[in-house]
Order: C-alpha cells, then sequence, then structure tokens
C-alpha cells in the first residue's frame, strides 16, 4: 500500500516538474509579452482616435487660432474702399460699391457655430438690406454655405487686415460709406439687433 501511494506521488511530482520545464517558461513568458502588447495596441489605436475625433470635432482654423469663442478687441480702421463689385476675385479696395455700408462675414465651414448663425443672417439681414448694403461671406474652410448671401475664399480679404487682433469665428464688420468700422464682432458677441442699428445708422 505504501508503494503504491508512494508512486502516485512521484508520479504528481513529476507532472509539476515537466508544467514548470524551461520550455513550458519560455511559452508563459512569450504569451505574457504577447498579451502586454496587444494592450499596447489597443491602448495608442484608442488615444489616436480620441485626439482624432477632438481635431475634427474642433471648430478652430489652426494658423489663425479661431474658435467660437469672443474677445472685445477695439474698432481699428479698414483701408479705404473704392467703388467695384463684390467677386471672389476682387481687391480689398474695389470691394464694395460707392455709397454704400458694408457686412463682412467671416466663417469657418467646420465651424458649427457659423452653420447655425449664417441662415439667421440671411433672413434677418440679407433679405432686408441686399439692396442697401454690401454684404459678403468670407469663407474660411472647404466648400461653402447653403444660402443665396454671396460668400467665397477671396485670398485678398485678408482676416488680420480687417480683424485686427481678433481669432475667432464667426466674426463680422459693419463698414461706414467710406470703410471704416463703425461695429466689430470678434466671436458672436454683437447681436443681429446690433447689426441691424448699426446698417441702419449708414442708411438714414
Amino acid at each position: 500500500m505504501k508503494k503504491k501511494l508512494q508512486t502516485k506521488n512521484s508520479k504528481k511530482g513529476g507532472g509539476k516538474n515537466k508544467f514548470f520545464s524551461k520550455e513550458n517558461r519560455v511559452k508563459v513568458i512569450i504569451l505574457i509579452l504577447a498579451m502586454l502588447c496587444f494592450l499596447l495596441i489597443i491602448t495608442f489605436s484608442l488615444k489616436y482616435l480620441n485626439n482624432n475625433k477632438t481635431e475634427k470635432t474642433q471648430e478652430s482654423m489652426p494658423e489663425l487660432g479661431i474658435n467660437e469663442q469672443t474677445d472685445n478687441p477695439n474698432l481699428e480702421t479698414t483701408p479705404v474702399i473704392i467703388s467695384g463689385e463684390i467677386t471672389e476675385s476682387s481687391k480689398l479696395e474695389d470691394f464694395y460699391a460707392t455709397g454704400k455700408p458694408s457686412f463682412i462675414v467671416f466663417a469657418g465651414t467646420y465651424c458649427g457655430h457659423c452653420q447655425r448663425l449664417i441662415p439667421e443672417l440671411e433672413k434677418e439681414i440679407w433679405k432686408n438690406y441686399s439692396n442697401k448694403a454690401n454684404i459678403w461671406i468670407e469663407v474660411i474652410g472647404n466648400g461653402d454655405f447653403p444660402t443665396s448671401m454671396p460668400q467665397g475664399a477671396n485670398e485678398n480679404i485678408i482676416y488680420e487686415d480687417i480683424m485686427g487682433e481678433c481669432s475667432y469665428v464667426p466674426a463680422y464688420v459693419v463698414l461706414d460709406k467710406e470703410g471704416n468700422q463703425i461695429l466689430r464682432s470678434c466671436g458672436s458677441e454683437k447681436t443681429i439687433a446690433e447689426i441691424k442699428s448699426a446698417l441702419d445708422s449708414q442708411l438714414n
């Protein structure tokens, strides 16, 4: 009886030694390393996707640092405006017609707030002032806005020249008949009522 028990114990001991053999230890180490690599790949993939999503949803323009927040810069003088038609290739000097105030909007097609603002401007400003003032949307980004308002990406209309230190969109100015800024909104701080009031002050 004792002999049989010793035989069983010796078999168990042999199995244990076999499990922890050099070959099995190598396999376990390889398995652990493979799992760690897999976890690292998953971690970096999630981080990349999160960063990519943030970049796409952030309504900003890197070179200008434009986003939706607002600022309150002092009004600046825009270069004197001479008569001309509003087109995508016009220079700033002949961008507006003589004798009319002007309303220029900088809006990013990537900007959700801009996308919501344009239909309001079309309804409240374009429909009421299209024959009384020169209105233009300077498009920042790819594509355009679904609106009948004149728009385009004009390389002669430089954001910094008109908006100064402002770095936000939407941004807009109302200019008098000589091209001087009488209202400026860096971001959406100025309301549509204030835009109307500024335009009306030049039409009376």
